[in-house]
């Protein structure tokens, strides 16, 4: 293979790889009772739009990855942090504390279980 070859496939490797970062729209989709709605891009996984509705005791976060979707969700009143995503399909404690209120961080579309 010629060096311009492999030249334009890295560099098409490159932007394909970009892109996919790119891709990933993370949000908060409910803090404090307050909902933000999940909206849709041409290459989100989500393809209809929606609102949740969030109870004022949790803390809800997603993540469309354009082939995966994650959410990670926690309760004040709890002292666990659940996330789940399409690429495992199961729920799973992410983390667990003693006292205080769970951290809820951005979900990793791509881990299979949302918590990464």
């Amino acid at each position: 293979m010629d060096r311009k070859k492999i030249e334009i496939a890295m560099l098409g490797g490159a932007v394909v790889l970009s892109l996919a970062s790119f891709n990933a729209q993370a949000a908060a989709a409910c803090s404090a009772g307050a909902a933000t709605s999940v909206g849709v891009t041409t290459t989100s996984f989500v393809k209809s739009g929606f609102t949740p509705k969030c109870s004022t005791s949790t803390t809800v976060n997603v993540t469309d990855g354009g082939a995966d979707f994650a959410v990670q969700g926690a309760s004040s009143k709890g002292k666990v942090t659940y996330g789940a995503s399409t690429a495992g399909g199961q729920v799973s404690a992410c983390t667990t504390v003693s006292s205080g209120i769970p951290t809820v961080s951005t979900p990793a579309a791509a881990a299979t279980n949302g918590c990464a």
